[in-house]
C-alpha cells in the first residue's frame, strides 16, 4: 500500500517536465514578438540619430568652428572657448541619442535572462521536491523516522510559497521590460 506513495514523485517530476516545456515555448514566442518589436524601434532610433548627427555636422555653427579651427589652427583658448561649449552640449545630445537607440536592445537581453532565469528556477525546484519527496517516502518505511513525514510537509510548503513569490517577481520584471518595449513602440 505504501508503494502506492511513489506515484506523488513522479507526478511532481513528469508535471514539471511538462511545465517547463510548456513556460519554454511560451517565452520563446513571446522573446521573438519583442524581438521583432525591438528591431522595428531600433531601425526608426537609428534614422532619428542619424538625422539628429547630420543636422548638427550641417548648422552653421558647426560650420563657424570648422572654418575657425581649419584657418587658425592655434586659435586662443579664449576663441575656442564656445567651439568645446558646444561640443560638449552636442556630445552630450549625442549620448543621450545612442542612448535611446540602444535602449530596446538592453531591455530585450534583460528579458531574455529573465526568460531563460525562471525557465531554470522551475525545472530545479519541480525536480528537488520530486527527489526530496521520495526520499521521504522511502524513509518512512521505517518506524522511527515515520513521524517527520508530517513535519517536512510543513516546510514544502514553506518553500512553495517561497518559490511562488519569486516566480511572481520575475514575472513581473518581464512584464516592467516589454511595458518599456512596447512604450518604445508606441513612441516611434
Amino acid at each position: 500500500m505504501l508503494y502506492l506513495l511513489y506515484i506523488f514523485p513522479a507526478v511532481i517530476f513528469v508535471l514539471t517536465t511538462l511545465i517547463y516545456f510548456v513556460v519554454k515555448n511560451g517565452l520563446k514566442d513571446y522573446v521573438n514578438n519583442l524581438s521583432t518589436k525591438v528591431r522595428e524601434i531600433e531601425s526608426v532610433l537609428d534614422l532619428s540619430f542619424m538625422r539628429d548627427m547630420l543636422t548638427r555636422f550641417m548648422s552653421r555653427s558647426a560650420a563657424r568652428a570648422a572654418q575657425m579651427l581649419r584657418t587658425n589652427p592655434s586659435a586662443s583658448a579664449s576663441d575656442t572657448t564656445g567651439i568645446t561649449m558646444n561640443s560638449g552640449e552636442d556630445m552630450d545630445r549625442f549620448y543621450a541619442s545612442i542612448r535611446k537607440a540602444a535602449q530596446p536592445s538592453i531591455d530585450l537581453e534583460r528579458v531574455n535572462f529573465v526568460a531563460s532565469l525562471l525557465q531554470k528556477v522551475i525545472l530545479i525546484y519541480g525536480y528537488s521536491i520530486a527527489v526530496v519527496e521520495l526520499a521521504l517516502i522511502s524513509f518512512s518505511f521505517f518506524p522511527s523516522y515515520a513521524s517527520y513525514y508530517g513535519d517536512f510537509d510543513g516546510v514544502f510548503l514553506g518553500g512553495t510559497i517561497f518559490f511562488s513569490v519569486i516566480v511572481v517577481l520575475m514575472v513581473a520584471d518581464l512584464q516592467i521590460y516589454s511595458r518599456r518595449i512596447t512604450a518604445s513602440v508606441n513612441r516611434s
